[in-house]
């Protein structure tokens, strides 16, 4: 038996390991809040600092580009977060509203008060108010912050909105009600999707009212759960079934049959891509969606069966860069070699095989499909995923021994013809080119994009020339991809410079210096074996401005119109009251103003801020050592 209170202190003990560890994890919670601040304060800076480039330029006389730098910073953030442009813009939105409109959420934030959901649920609503506004329900919804979850504080900023502006908060309401409205489906994991929906709450109770129905029409004994009956119910929807069918299997089932009323179901629109070894069922490689969705073999070959086929010639890349190489050895010296020692065959049996499309057939009617083989087993190694990020690291290490490589197998997009196919020459490529085009890649080529090709424009690699056809890039399979309109338009800017590479991928490269690499849907990256290393630039260092001789001309010192009115400055002109430098408006505020008096007075006053700054950076240059 254990000694009186042995067990009271075993509790105490336990209790007290486990506040331990409790501590740690909070402490860790907020050591990750406080990095998530970091983040979004270095997504603010780089917005920032490109507006500052171009505010540079509109003070030397040049035409600033706002959007430029807009487009500058969603393109390199996104690639450099592995984000989607769409997370990256919202972070930015994110970080300009707690810098300019909401200091108490921000220290709160940087503090490891808050995390990110709770400040971009706080910044995303409040992005619609005034200023006032914001300021005068703060304090509330920092408060609400801290003790709320997301979706109880979402409801209780607006409930502090419609307390403190009941008119702005109602004229929000209707404007999110017609500019959010929307639909959409994300494709997961497992083979599920998710739809996402936005409407008003009084739809959603509508919605919710019609799947309660719609589920409740199976009898009691119905083996799956409410969640599930509500998932089929959904389902049942976009077929205008009212009911679904009973899986109850009791011949006494009182609504037995109710789940077809009769009503012969709407075909599938869909664009499937399979294999025939697969259709036949002598493989078991998944299909893909139109958009790069993986679709389950069973599932591909059903549908197939009430579909139009088709056939979509390929090339194994393999075996074309075989052929290749023997046509470079039969060119070349024919002094024996020893014979090398024998290599796995790359797209051996039970291996995935890289391929590219050259051409498709017509279409034909559903043949009758042979019963599948057995199951097979699986793979024996790596699979293309993982030989594909290895050819993908290879190539960028090769391509910084030799920045060659990333002009693409053909840079003057040609794609290796001497003379132009036909259609080459035509700005807009055929139907037959753009449908194959989207079969090679599914989804916008961008470093990840997930646009489908479907929704994309055409876009050719080295730009046509509408002046001269036949000096600039061809329309030609392999000078073509499929760019949303976005990155369509930052590629056309210049602010990302694409190459097409050996086995259809596509090499990005930004002008910050980012690169990646978008493979094709069913192609690879080939390393060249033979190109060879180019030198290292030797970095050259920037000569350093040296100081000025002579003494400094008095107008320098005379105080600047900025110091005049505006700020308060030291014996060297530098601004000393810095929070005055908050006032200058940026080009962006600039660009919201629709008030032309208004806009005018911006303008006046970041040109004067401007000067002052030109001048206080002409006498820092006369400004004594400080020893």
């Amino acid at each position: 038996m254990g000694k009186p209170g042995g067990i009271e202190e075993r509790v105490r003990s336990e209790a007290d390991a486990a506040a331990h560890i409790l501590d740690g994890l909070a402490e860790s919670r907020r050591a990750e809040n406080r990095a998530s601040a970091e983040l979004i304060r270095g997504l603010y800076a780089l917005g920032e600092f490109r507006l500052a480039t171009e505010a540079d330029i509109h003070s030397q006389g040049g035409e600033a580009d706002v959007t430029l730098a807009q487009r500058a910073v969603e393109c390199e953030a996104s690639v450099t977060l592995a984000l989607s442009r769409t997370a990256t813009r919202e972070r930015l939105i994110v970080g300009r509203e707690l810098e300019e409109r909401l200091p108490a959420i921000l220290d709160a934030f940087r503090a490891g008060d808050l995390d990110y959901q709770r400040v971009r649920t706080v910044a995303l609503v409040l992005s619609k108010a005034s200023d006032n506004t914001v300021r005068g329900i703060e304090a509330d919804v920092l408060a609400s912050a801290r003790r709320c979850s997301i979706r109880r504080l979402r409801e209780r900023i607006w409930a502090h909105w419609f307390d403190y502006n009941e008119a702005e908060a109602l004229a929000a309401r209707k404007a999110a009600e017609s500019e959010e409205r929307c639909a959409s489906i994300k494709h997961g994991a497992d083979g599920m999707a998710t739809l996402f929906a936005k409407m008003t709450a009084l739809e959603g109770v509508e919605c919710n009212s019609v799947l309660d129905e719609i589920a409740g029409t199976v009898c009691a004994h119905d083996p799956r759960s409410t969640r599930q009956l509500r998932g089929h119910a959904l389902v049942a929807l976009p077929h205008r079934d009212e009911a679904i069918a009973c899986l109850c299997g009791r011949e006494d089932c009182p609504v037995r049959g109710s789940g077809y009323l009769g009503r012969r179901r709407r075909p599938h629109l869909l664009q499937i891509l399979i294999s025939a070894e697969t259709l036949l069922g002598l493989a078991s490689e998944p299909a893909t969606l139109g958009d790069g969705t993986v679709l389950d073999p069973h599932t591909a070959r059903l549908i197939a069966g009430d579909a139009r086929w088709q056939i979509l010639l390929t090339e194994f890349l393999d075996a074309a860069k075989a052929q290749k190489a023997a046509a470079d050895d039969s060119s070349g010296d024919t002094t024996p070699e020893p014979e090398p020692e024998p290599e796995p065959i790359t797209g051996s049996p039970g291996e995935p095989r890289a391929f590219r499309i050259i051409a498709r057939g017509r279409t034909r009617s559903a043949a009758t499909l042979p019963d599948p083989n057995q199951a097979r087993t699986g793979r024996n190694g790596a699979g293309r995923d993982v030989r594909l990020s290895a050819a993908i690291d290879a190539f960028l290490a090769a391509v910084g021994e030799n920045p060659s490589l990333a002009s693409g197998i053909h840079p003057d997009g040609h794609g290796g013809f001497s003379e132009p196919p036909a259609g080459a020459l035509t700005y807009r490529p055929s139907a037959e080119l753009a449908a194959l085009t989207r079969a090679t890649h599914c989804t916008c080529t961008f470093p990840g994009c997930s646009v489908p090709a479907a929704q994309c424009e055409i876009d050719h690699v080295v730009p046509f020339d509408h002046t001269d056809p036949l000096a600039d890039g061809w329309t030609v399979a392999s000078n073509l991809q499929p760019l949303c309109a976005f990155h369509h338009q930052a590629k056309t800017m210049k602010l990302w410079a694409a190459a097409k590479l050996d086995g259809d991928s596509v090499f990005w490269t930004s002008r910050s210096g980012l690169r990646r690499i978008t493979p094709s849907s069913f192609g690879t990256v080939m390393v060249p074996g033979n190109g060879v290393p180019a030198r290292k630039n030797k970095r050259t260092r920037t000569p350093r401005p040296t100081a000025p001789t002579g003494d400094p001309p008095d107008e320098l010192y005379a105080p600047t119109w900025w110091e005049t009115y505006i700020g308060e400055y030291s014996e060297y002109g530098d601004v000393a009251d810095t929070d005055r430098a908050a006032y200058v408006p940026s080009l962006g505020d600039i660009a919201r103003l629709t008030d032309p008096t208004a806009r005018a007075d911006a303008i006046f006053l970041r040109e004067r801020f401007l000067e002052h700054r030109a001048v206080v950076t002409a006498r820092e240059r006369y400004r004594p050592p400080p020893f």
